[in-house]
């Protein structure tokens, strides 16, 4: 008696199918990835010639779009610039107090490439001069039997003051430490009935509340 084995090729490719699906797309995925990477990487090391040199500022400039791109090396005296322009030339400057300062130039970034660009700075021996500031003024704002929190307001800014009722409050209101507040002047927080205000000696006080306007509703 004869047996008949039937192959079902088809039922096997479509089992088969996801898994083939999913390699061709893993593969287009890199491919496509690939083909829209349109930067560069530049790496390298800065040092001395014995020893690395951190924190310095590391310049590349993309000579034909004169694009800068800005990096600072680590205490292995290692940099990375990512994302830069593909092509070149490149000019790459190094900086720092007490070095040289050094560049490469015609440096070359391949696209979706890590080009390396290792320079070598020559130490330099810096002297700080010491520097001396004076200044003078006319008229100092400096007076020894006073004391606290103070704030000098010129002519021209209270000139430019919006006042209607010509109040002195509108004009100490400058100062950080005080406001209006319950109809009087406030100073530090406390109630205006014990804020002292004077002009050229004389005493301009609210102490009774006559008035929002000092002194005692007045228009000075």
């Amino acid at each position: 008696m004869r047996k008949f084995y039937k192959l079902n090729f088809l039922g096997d490719a479509l089992k088969a199918l996801p898994f083939f699906m999913v390699v061709l797309m893993l593969f287009l995925g890199a491919q496509t990835a690939n083909a829209q990477s349109t930067s560069s990487t530049i790496t390298g090391n800065v040092n001395d010639g014995k020893d690395a040199i951190a924190e310095a500022v590391v310049t590349a400039v993309h000579m034909p779009t004169n694009t800068a791109f800005y990096a600072v090396t680590n205490r292995n005296g290692n940099y990375t610039l990512n994302n830069v322009i593909a092509g070149g030339p490149y000019n790459i400057q190094i900086e720092k107090m007490g070095y040289r300062t050094t560049m490469v130039q015609n440096v070359y970034a391949p696209i979706a490439e890590s080009v390396v660009a290792n320079i070598v700075a020559e130490k330099t021996s810096v002297v700080l001069k010491e520097v001396a500031i004076y200044g003078e003024s006319d008229a100092s704002g400096m007076n020894v039997q006073r004391s606290g929190v103070g704030t000098r307001i010129d002519n021209h800014a209270m000139e430019a003051i919006p006042t209607i009722d010509r109040s002195l409050n509108d004009v100490m209101k400058l100062t950080p430490q005080a406001a209006v507040v319950n109809g009087g002047f406030s100073v530090g927080g406390g109630n205006y009935r014990g804020s002292s205000v004077a002009v050229d000696g004389a005493m301009f006080n609210n102490s009774f509340g006559i008035g929002t306007n000092l002194p005692a509703g007045g228009a000075p």
